[in-house]
């Protein structure tokens, strides 16, 4: 199975309008963190929700998903966002709900964006926060070029592009699509922001391997 990968026309756009009245329903709960590139600013509004697999939601999504990434999984978390500013770098490993290892976070966007999710080839050992990879690693030999940086991640630290090196930019978002990454990777919102875009709402579920 390859570390990325996309799936054009996910759902149908009746699925999404049900998938979003689901969501919609969820308890909302504002982000606004006190430090990063953001402090004191709201981020996302954030709705977690307890998988079941015989839920409304479940009963949509379980079968797409074990075609997706296999049958010996199991969903640890599921999160709709509406997210104001972008996402510095990070990975998706370490949660509260934990399976064997895990395997593969899904992005399934509930609207249109001119905006991308950014891949990078480097690799967490265990963590989310990229500021310990930077204090654990050595830059990288091919860093992101700095006119794709300035262009696409000026929300992220100046210095964080020496430590990282492209490996997938995804599509802009269309609603009912799906991009599935390996949650060890390192990875970013684009600055959907200085484009006047936003809030991005979304789906975000993290499944391990069980």
């Amino acid at each position: 199975m390859k570390d990325v990968f996309e799936l054009p026309q996910w759902l149908t756009l009746e699925e999404v309008q049900e998938i979003t009245s689901i969501v919609e329903t969820w308890e909302p709960v504002p982000f606004k963190p006190n430090y990063g590139r953001w402090p004191g600013e709201l981020i996302s509004i954030q709705s977690w929700h307890q998988w079941n697999d015989n839920d409304q939601l479940g009963k949509l999504l379980k079968e797409r998903i074990h075609q997706a990434l296999g049958n010996n999984i199991v969903v640890v978390e599921t999160n709709y966002q509406q997210l104001y500013l972008p996402w510095d770098i990070h990975a998706d490993l370490d949660r509260e709900i934990k399976g064997v290892m895990p395997w593969y976070t899904i992005i399934i966007p509930l609207e249109n964006y001119a905006s991308r999710t950014i891949v990078f080839d480097q690799i967490s050992p265990g963590y989310n926060d990229f500021y310990k990879y930077k204090q654990q690693h050595n830059k990288a030999i091919s860093p992101v070029d700095l006119d794709f940086w300035n262009s696409n991640l000026s929300h992220c630290w100046d210095e964080d592009r020496q430590y990282l090196s492209l490996k997938y930019v995804g599509r802009d978002w269309r609603q009912g699509d799906a991009m599935c990454f390996n949650r060890k990777l390192i990875h970013s919102s684009d600055s959907f922001h200085t484009r006047g875009i936003g809030p991005k709402k979304f789906l975000q579920i993290l499944v391990d391997l069980v």
